[in-house]
């Protein structure tokens, strides 16, 4: 579940770097266009010029395809970024780092935002953090809502014009706890993050990565980036609603088999997310209600969008029996995948992460809409 479960902070992480000016009517064009002084082909326009934009519900939702699919969407949740994109507020000018499982860099509708100085692999020790593993494109999934390119493929980030970095296998076996300090802010190619996301959540029961005196000796306490103001770093509050680590035999409070009454796991007790500077981002689904698997807790911040389980040609039916019922109907968001058909959320089968023909690789609606399973 991780792939649509961590996806609420990115979508908080990307409206923070370009919805900083009042959102207002996503419909209303004239007042937000006049002052617009963004140049280029796609200058002053909403992601309509994707052609996967559609599906984008999180971005507009009374447009989407899923506005008329009452079972799955409310029709009017969304982020109402339209009106700040028209003033061609796009993220310009702010580094995001994506600490995460890798990012394909290489990708149609990454590449363009990319800066090679911002990336490194764990595994490898390169500047390559392209991941390997055919189901490791969490990562690729995450820098494609924050920064997806404008430029009339796939689809589009809230905030398409800013500088991408990333790093690869954050949550390898082999990666030092020293390491993953320089991740955030100590490293060469860390050092020049305005604001990192970290969609890697912790297990609570384990121990912390790191204590607090182990992290302020790290060469660049995260207080002195951006030229002093700090870094912002938002983190996962977790997909432990309904279960520990997936684990279905956990008792938690319940009225009945399909009605809990309390998150299952505080975010609270994940002492990395109590940590200086970190913002924990619950989700939200498509109807508007708190994602079936998202951890509740006082010390979450913000709570931004995500996708939960749906069937059919793209997500716009109800789940099915097949899927455990704690999980509520709604549709994943449509982000970059892996490049090609043989890696990635949307492969060729067989593909257990699929639910959908649109990640299917060779189905109808594959071929016609995502042939190359980018997306």
């Amino acid at each position: 579940m991780r792939h649509i479960a961590y996806l609420s902070l990115v979508i908080f992480t990307a409206t923070l770097i370009s919805a900083c000016s009042g959102g207002g009517d996503s419909t209303s064009t004239s007042a937000s266009t006049s002052s617009c002084t963004e140049t280029g082909p796609y200058a002053c326009q909403t992601g309509a010029s994707e052609p996967l934009y559609t599906y984008q519900w999180a971005l507009n939702a009374p447009q989407s395809f899923f506005a008329t699919y009452t079972e799955v969407s409310d029709g009017t949740t969304d982020l109402k970024v339209e009106a700040v994109h028209k003033q061609g507020i796009k993220g310009q000018g702010v580094n995001v780092l994506v600490l995460d499982d890798g990012v394909d860099i290489n990708h149609e509708d990454l590449k363009a935002n990319v800066d090679p100085s911002m990336t490194w692999n764990f595994q490898t020790n390169t500047s390559d953090p392209t991941p390997t593993g055919i189901g490791d494109a969490h990562g690729t999934n995450a820098a494609g809502i924050i920064a997806a390119a404008q430029n009339g493929i796939g689809v589009m980030g809230i905030a398409p014009r800013v500088t991408l970095g990333a790093a690869g296998d954050m949550d390898g076996e082999g990666i030092t706890a020293l390491q993953k300090i320089l991740a955030f802010g100590g490293a060469p190619w860390s050092i020049n993050a305005h604001v990192i996301n970290y969609s890697l959540g912790n297990n609570p029961k384990e121990p912390p990565e790191y204590s607090n005196n182990s992290y302020a000796q790290g060469s660049q306490p995260q207080a002195n980036l951006r030229g002093g103001k700090g870094v912002i770093i938002v983190q996962s509050a977790g997909n432990e609603y309904v279960s520990i680590n997936g684990q279905p035999n956990r008792v938690c409070p319940k009225v009945d088999n399909r009605l809990q009454i309390v998150s299952c796991e505080n975010p609270a007790n994940d002492t990395d997310l109590l940590f200086p500077l970190r913002l924990s981002i619950a989700a939200l689904n498509p109807k508007g209600y708190r994602a079936s698997y998202s951890s509740a807790g006082s010390i979450n911040w913000v709570t931004g969008l995500s996708g939960e389980q749906a069937e059919g040609n793209y997500g716009e039916e109800g789940i099915s029996s097949s899927v455990p019922r704690a999980f509520s109907n709604g549709p994943t968001i449509f982000s970059t995948d892996i490049s090609g058909c043989e890696k990635g959320y949307a492969r060729n089968p067989p593909n257990t992460d699929a639910l959908t023909q649109f990640s299917i690789g060779g189905t109808a609606i594959n071929l016609a809409k995502n042939s190359n399973c980018n997306y």
